[in-house]
């Protein structure tokens, strides 16, 4: 299940509907050699930095896009991903734990995230769905996801992807004639007490949109950019 929207995550980066992507799993992820290589496919260059195997290691894979990825004028994109991991071999075969998953590509904006055909949006609004439970779930620790420019969300899917929170604050602020929001979402607040020490722990959703004035009954949600973070503040008992 988490291999699947990892792939899909991927496969949307590498169309150039995200400009930058972090996942970081709350412990890691276990794959084989098949399973690595049908995340990473289609690279043209990679570097692998680090030690010996069992040690962490990062591996970065490049590729140059064109198509949907592609810049104004036909110009590529440049995309790299970044691997956390250790490899374990045995019986002939290597696994691999993945910690850590980074994303990134030159130049941003180009524009690929506003008009994508109604398959690829279905995907994606699956894939954010299934993220976000994850994210719940426990399986992240955080995540940050970078449109290349937005994606138009309807107000139902926003809302579906917002959930039931315990508390919200927001800010919002004006670029290029819009008006920018930024809400935080909290969830899962809870207070524990040993002897020794209080811990507060939470869950924190991260939107930055602005509104489309155009169609008030149903507004649309040009969002930049979804961010999920697991905090943790500990303070000793008096």
């Amino acid at each position: 299940m988490v291999l699947d929207t990892v792939k899909d995550l991927i496969d949307l980066f590498r169309k150039g509907i995200y400009d930058r992507i972090v996942l970081s799993f709350k412990n890691y992820i276990t794959v084989n050699e098949d399973e690595l290589n049908e995340l990473v496919k289609g690279y043209s260059s990679t570097e692998r930095f680090g030690g010996r195997i069992s040690v962490l290691l990062t591996q970065r894979f490049i590729y140059e896009v064109g198509g949907e990825g592609a810049a104004p004028g036909g110009a590529s994109v440049t995309k790299a991903l970044d691997f956390k991991f250790t490899v374990s071999e045995g019986n002939g075969t290597r696994t691999y734990k993945v910690y850590d998953i980074m994303g990134y590509t030159k130049p941003e904006g180009t524009g690929a995230s506003e008009n994508i055909d109604l398959r690829t949006r279905m995907i994606l609004d699956g894939n954010l769905n299934a993220l976000v439970t994850q994210f719940m779930k426990d399986f992240y620790g955080l995540f940050d996801l970078k449109f290349n420019r937005y994606f138009k969300a309807y107000e139902a899917e926003y809302k579906g992807l917002v959930r039931e929170y315990k508390d919200v604050h927001s800010l919002s602020f004006r670029a290029d004639d819009k008006e920018v929001n930024v809400v935080e979402y909290y969830y899962d607040i809870r207070l524990m007490k040993t002897p020794d020490k209080y811990t507060l722990t939470f869950k924190t959703l991260t939107f930055a949109f602005h509104k489309e004035k155009e169609s008030p009954s149903n507004p649309l949600y040009d969002i930049y950019y979804i961010g999920g973070r697991s905090r943790k503040f500990e303070k000793e008992a008096s």
